[in-house]
């Protein structure tokens, strides 16, 4: 995976929900040609048996549930094991808001690792096994992180030169220089 151009490990409650998006399109054509690498672990997998159980009871009271501090912390060290030198994120609510240049300093960063929250979000105390930033992919609530992750990978494969059929595709992005795109038309020109 290190020898890719961007590299996302994916910390998720689901990493399910990852599988067909990432099998077609520019991102599938993109991990074929080992321009982008993907590797995901499931926090089920590392929570105790017998019931692997990842979420508990909000301490002190509050409505819902908040996945739990050690499966995320032993699955975090994991995917921390399997980089070189990788920057952390958590993918929430409250983040800076992900964007173009943000997109860029993840592909700048190359080694990135994506923490997907769900229900109320994650035990704060992950926040101080190491350094790593909150992101956020919009001002409304998703059912969990997984399509926030989908979103910031997308947005950021795009970048890598190569995973796109049409380079210059890029020179003309919508949020490039601050500005929207134009209308586009297809064929036939009259309907």
């Amino acid at each position: 995976m290190n020898d890719c151009k961007l590299n996302f490990s994916v910390i998720a409650p689901i990493p399910e929900i990852l599988d067909t998006p990432l099998k077609y399109g520019v991102l599938g054509r993109a991990v074929k040609a080992g321009l982008i690498g993907i590797n995901t672990f499931s926090i089920r997998e590392y929570a105790s048996p017998p019931n692997n159980k990842i979420d508990d009871h909000i301490y002190g009271g509050g409505a819902g549930m908040a996945l739990m501090y050690e499966p995320i912390k032993k699955a975090l060290l994991d995917a921390i094991g399997a980089m070189e030198s990788p920057f952390i994120y958590v993918l929430s609510a409250g983040g800076r808001r992900f964007n173009h240049e943000v997109a860029h300093e993840m592909l700048n960063n190359r080694n990135n690792i994506l923490i997907c929250g769900r229900y109320e979000g994650i035990d704060e105390r992950v926040y101080q096994i190491c350094p790593m930033e909150e992101l956020s992919v919009g001002d409304y609530i998703l059912s969990g992180g997984e399509l926030a992750a989908l979103s910031v990978i997308d947005a950021t494969s795009r970048l890598v030169p190569g995973a796109l059929g049409n380079e210059g595709s890029l020179d003309e992005e919508s949020f490039k220089d601050g500005l929207l795109d134009y209308p586009v038309y297809t064929r036939p020109e009259e309907i």
